[in-house]
């Protein structure tokens, strides 16, 4: 299990967002994760690599974020805000 943690550019929790994943390394099922009050998420990522997220705030905004991905552990992302 993968945990991951997005914070916003000033390291607040980014919590309460919807997370779709757009990029993996392997096919994935099409699910809306949603952060806890941490911001984060946790999941089983079918292949370590490069992974892309688009996060849909409970107010409508959106930020996008990548990363490189472990099959296990917990990682800290960073959204920018989309624009």
């Amino acid at each position: 299990m993968t945990r991951i943690v997005f914070r916003d550019r000033s390291g607040k929790p980014v919590a309460g967002a919807v997370v779709a994943i757009t990029t993996a390394p392997a096919e994935m099922a099409d699910i809306g994760y949603v952060t806890d009050n941490e911001g984060a998420i946790a999941l089983s990522i079918p292949a370590p690599g490069s992974y892309g997220f688009v996060l849909t705030g409970a107010n409508g905004g959106r930020m996008i974020a990548s990363k490189r991905l472990a099959a296990e552990g917990e990682v800290d992302v960073t959204a920018h805000a989309m624009g």
